[in-house]
């Protein structure tokens, strides 16, 4: 009898223990699995900056008056994003996370009056991405919404 008693006690020890262990591992899962759906999310957000700076590249590469629609996403993996373009390159910046791809620097400007500026793309808008040529013979990135 004492046997069945000792076996009792090792098999409630061990289910203690295995419940001790499994609990410890399921925030390390957790922590993981975000770590890995951000990663996406970055990646995604850094893959939208790409194609808005490749767009703003060809279109200034193109010459005055050369000019591309480019369409923005409703959101990002079903997250809301922001997405901004300067001098310097295209920046997406999704849940304080910022991908981002620079460009060749020129000026960029949101409306005709060519103020060199910072332009925020909204989600789900169609942009007119189009070089323009100012009256000193320089050449301006114009985004404008269509």
């Amino acid at each position: 009898m004492d046997n069945k008693g000792i076996l009792t006690v090792e098999l409630i020890f061990v289910t203690l223990l295995l419940i001790i262990v499994i609990s410890s591992l399921i925030p390390i899962i957790n922590d993981r699995m975000n770590t890995a759906s951000q990663t996406d999310d970055l990646g995604t957000a850094r893959m939208l900056a790409e194609n808005i700076a490749e767009t703003v590249n060809k279109v200034y590469t193109g010459g005055n008056g050369h000019s591309i629609t480019f369409n923005m996403p409703e959101n990002i993996n079903r997250k809301n994003y922001e997405a901004t373009v300067n001098s310097t390159g295209a920046y997406v910046k999704i849940d304080g996370m910022i991908g981002k791809s620079f460009t060749a620097p020129h000026k960029i400007s949101s409306s005709s009056e060519l103020k060199n500026e910072k332009v925020t793309l909204l989600k789900g808008q169609n942009y007119t991405i189009k070089n323009v040529e100012d009256s000193d013979g320089y050449n301006w990135i114009v985004i404008v919404s269509e």
